[in-house]
């Protein structure tokens, strides 16, 4: 939700590159921190998952440009998501075929010629949900994952929080 409203700020106010940064950062950082915090994986990968949080993240929201491209791949990820998990995670499977199905109705419009783009309200939390789902997905599949879904509710929160008060700050000052 907080990556949503952060990125509903920025389709609509236009912000500067550092909040929007910070907060997919502060998000990314959340999830890395329970995996790593949690002796879920080895301290070395926090800076590599994080980067690759942000990069998924910011990925969905360059194909968003494409017609069909970002809901295409929507659909075949959390599809192929909810497939993998459907035997040893059912709720995440659940989650994840929730987010495909979303997203093939979404495709009825943003077909060529697209009438409709996700924006980055739409595109910015696919995207973190794509690369955290997939994390999540990987360490069930290592039987690994403790408290990797109370992350995933909350990261997004704390992204929205650190991004939206370095805005307001930048806007005032």
């Amino acid at each position: 939700l907080g990556l949503f409203v952060l990125s509903l700020l920025d389709d609509w106010r236009s912000l500067s590159v550092w909040p929007r940064l910070l907060g997919h950062l502060a998000a990314a950082g959340v999830v890395v921190a329970v995996a790593v915090g949690g002796w879920i994986l080895p301290v070395v990968w926090a800076v590599p998952l994080m980067l690759a949080l942000v990069w998924m993240t910011n990925l969905y929201n360059f194909m968003d440009g494409a017609d069909g491209l970002a809901g295409g791949m929507a659909v075949a990820g959390f599809g192929a998501y909810a497939v993998a998990a459907w035997a040893t995670a059912p709720g995440l499977a659940g989650l994840c075929l929730v987010l495909a199905v979303g997203a093939a109705s979404f495709l009825t419009f943003n077909f060529p010629p697209a009438r409709v783009f996700m924006g980055d309200a739409g595109s910015i939390p696919l995207g973190f949900l794509a690369g955290a789902l997939g994390l999540a997905l990987a360490l069930y599949d290592l039987q690994l994952e403790p408290d990797l879904g109370n992350a995933l509710l909350h990261a997004p929160s704390i992204g929205f929080e650190l991004g939206f008060a370095l805005a307001t700050a930048h806007a005032t000052a």
